[in-house]
């Protein structure tokens, strides 16, 4: 399969970088969180739906650590580079207070994945007084500030997932997950030469949700022209200290198709949905209403994921 996995930012440095060095000062890696701004091609007024992502940007290589090095504040930068994604522990602290999973220097450990772009050129573009001045920059590089081009595999069944509004009275909304393997184009010198694939969870809307749900099974072959969105998630968990049951907050970076494509043979066909709807007419049913308990953003199984 071919490799397509870029993206590219114009944003915002809003939070000084972190540089994290060895015991002899050496820099190891850098990171930073860079707020980009994007809108929504289907609506006529695009004004009125813009949204801020703040996206994750984790640089190994010496070249753009030096570079990072002196971003700060309200400088607007330039970057481009690959999406990625890795397993690691995430924590949860105990809602009781009395017990020490509640307290920072323990908590409790759970199974997760942080999502980040890596660079292959980073740029600083120019820096401005403000955060009004970089509000009224991103907005005029608002077509190109977020954006990622994602050629996948799916690992996972596409599901129905209804999310519950923010404000009160307004509808749910419903949309369709799945989860994709994307085959690195571009080889991060420090990371294990075992790793050659990361999966990112994808989300799509409306009538392209529907369509997906409908057509895309484990196996198919998805073309992605989109964008980066970051999101919270609420998750649930029990403390093995002392039994308690709660919902903690964490977050996630996930692609949002602007437009997909489907790669030939490896999606369902009229025909064989026709079929289907005749030979298994509750599978189809499956496929189209009947929602997923729960979000997910769990780590794939054994075996599918080496990072």
């Amino acid at each position: 399969m071919a490799r397509h996995n870029a993206a590219s930012l114009y944003g915002q440095v809003c939070k000084e970088p972190a540089i994290v060095r060895d015991n002899l000062g050496e820099i190891i890696y850098s990171m930073c969180y860079i707020k980009t701004l994007r809108g929504v091609r289907r609506v006529e007024n695009g004004v009125n739906y813009l949204r801020y992502d703040k996206i994750l940007v984790l640089a190994k290589d010496k070249e753009t650590y030096s570079k990072m090095v002196d971003w700060h504040v309200n400088d607007m930068v330039e970057i481009k580079g690959m999406f990625a994604t890795k397993n690691v522990d995430k924590v949860a602290y105990c809602p009781n207070q009395d017990c020490p999973n509640s307290h920072k220097e323990h908590g409790i450990a759970k199974p997760g994945t942080i999502c980040f772009v890596v660079p292959i050129f980073a740029e600083k573009i120019k820096t401005l007084e403000d955060n009004n001045a970089c509000i009224d920059d991103l907005y005029a590089h608002r077509e190109v500030s977020n954006q990622i081009y994602a050629l996948g595999e799916l690992v996972r069944e596409p599901k129905k997932i209804k999310v519950s509004a923010k404000e009160e009275g307004k509808p749910s909304i419903t949309l369709t997950q799945y989860q994709i393997a994307l085959d690195r184009k571009y080889k991060v010198k420090t990371d294990p030469p075992e790793i050659k694939s990361d999966y990112p969870w994808v989300k799509s809307y409306g009538a392209m949700g529907k369509e997906d749900r409908l057509r895309l099974h484990t196996g198919s072959v998805v073309f992605i022209d989109g964008y980066i969105q970051r999101r919270k998630v609420s998750r649930k968990t029990v403390c093995p200290l002392c039994g308690q049951a709660f919902e903690w907050s964490d977050d996630n970076l996930e692609l949002v198709p602007y437009d997909i494509e489907y790669m030939p043979h490896t999606f369902y066909s009229d025909a064989m949905l026709e079929q289907m709807a005749k030979d298994n007419p509750e599978e189809l049913k499956q496929r189209l209403y009947i929602d997923a308990a729960t979000e997910q953003f769990d780590t794939l199984e054994e075996g599918l994921s080496s990072n």
